[in-house]
């Protein structure tokens, strides 16, 4: 299982993709599963929709002027508290 950690100024926080994989095709570094076959190339994207959507509730919270914290990074990612 995928698991994606948030961290902001030292908060960590964490929470399952649902993605599963073989963890011998993980790569670290790049944060992505290795080769080219359909499924990875479907959950390295789906990798990257998760990123950017985090990215996109951060650039709508800092105009709200709220602190932003990793915790409230992964309640504006689920929807939760009426992000």
């Amino acid at each position: 299982m995928i698991e994606c950690a948030i961290t902001i100024n030292g908060e960590r926080t964490m929470f399952s993709t649902s993605l599963k994989i073989n963890p011998n095709v993980w790569n670290a570094a790049k944060q992505r599963v290795k080769g080219k076959t359909q499924e990875t190339q479907i959950i390295n994207a789906s990798l990257q929709a998760i990123h950017n959507k985090l990215y996109e509730k951060a650039l709508k919270l800092t105009p709200k002027g709220l602190f932003i914290t990793a915790n409230l990074l992964r309640h504006a990612h689920f929807n939760w508290k009426n992000f």
